[in-house]
């Protein structure tokens, strides 16, 4: 008769190279709604972000806890669906990310300005009125979502320190605060993401931005280092009181409570290793 199949196991110092390879990540990759960005620490199966309902998805943490490599992991996986963008708002560009006409970094409010303006205003129309088109015809969510996929390639905005940007956007001039704060209150089902780090040191940097309420306030997420007590912005009631203020190994994200019955608790997130260097990693 057929073999049994292995039982899945996380190696023991797991890389984005050997988690690439596997079947399940191809096979992920292969599917518009799948973005592949770690292992299930219960059962080492692949966990996989659902794009079909995923928005706005925070990272937090401590410094040095693994967000970027997470960020990074996350871009990667992006590059592997049809005609997808990148769009890295971030000081520099994160390790292990390829330069190529499908990632873009922003580094100033200028560049932001200048992209927010022209490309993604442009494609943002075009994709709502594709939506408004596909919702005139009585289709279930997923069924927007695939058709809307034939059509257009995701768009991932990553923002690689969020009181980072928010520090470059004082004194706007442009309307970029204006244009972010919209897509993040509208732009969910047109195939655009946002994605942001915040080390939990900085939350007071972001206190009272509009825009930073509106990423923070969405409540779907990662949390990496532990002591889940501190993290106002997740709903992590599922953890026993006594292990909310535990530490975690750098690279291990633990899960909110999801409203949908998505139950791995903790993920472990392979290493992304910067090309032709190796050992220097970023929190």
């Amino acid at each position: 008769g057929p073999t049994a199949r292995k039982v899945p196991q996380i190696p023991e110092n797991p890389d984005r190279a050997g988690f690439q390879a596997l079947p399940e990540v191809q096979k992920a990759f292969a599917d518009p709604a799948l973005l592949p960005v770690g292992y299930r620490e219960d059962n080492a199966e692949i966990y996989s972000l659902n794009l079909s309902s995923v928005f706005i998805y925070l990272i937090t943490g401590m410094a040095k806890s693994g967000k970027t490599s997470f960020l990074s992991l996350a871009a990667l996986s992006a590059l592997h669906k049809e005609k997808a963008r990148i769009v890295l708002i971030a000081p520099d560009m994160p390790p292990g990310l390829p330069v190529s006409d499908a990632v873009s970094l922003v580094s100033d409010a200028e560049h932001l300005y200048e992209l927010c303006s022209t490309s993604l205003a442009d494609e943002f129309v075009k994709r709502r009125a594709a939506r408004q088109e596909l919702e005139k015809e009585d289709l279930l969510p997923e069924e927007i979502f695939t058709r809307l996929s034939d059509q257009y390639g995701p768009i991932f905005m990553m923002i690689d320190d969020l009181p980072w940007l928010i520090g470059i956007l004082k004194g706007d001039e442009h309307g970029i605060t204006g244009f972010l704060e919209n897509l993040a209150l509208r732009g969910e089902g047109h195939l655009v993401y946002l994605f942001a780090c915040l080390s939990l040191e900085d939350k007071a940097r972001i206190a009272g931005y509009t825009l930073a309420d509106s990423i923070t306030g969405a409540g779907q997420g990662i949390h990496f280092g532990g002591n889940t007590s501190q993290n106002t912005y997740m709903n992590f009631s599922h953890i026993p009181f006594t292990e909310q203020n535990k530490a975690e190994k750098p690279g291990i994200g633990q899960l909110p409570k999801a409203a949908d019955s998505e139950d791995a608790l903790k993920i472990v997130v392979p290493a992304v290793r910067k090309a032709g260097r190796s050992g220097k990693k970023r929190g």
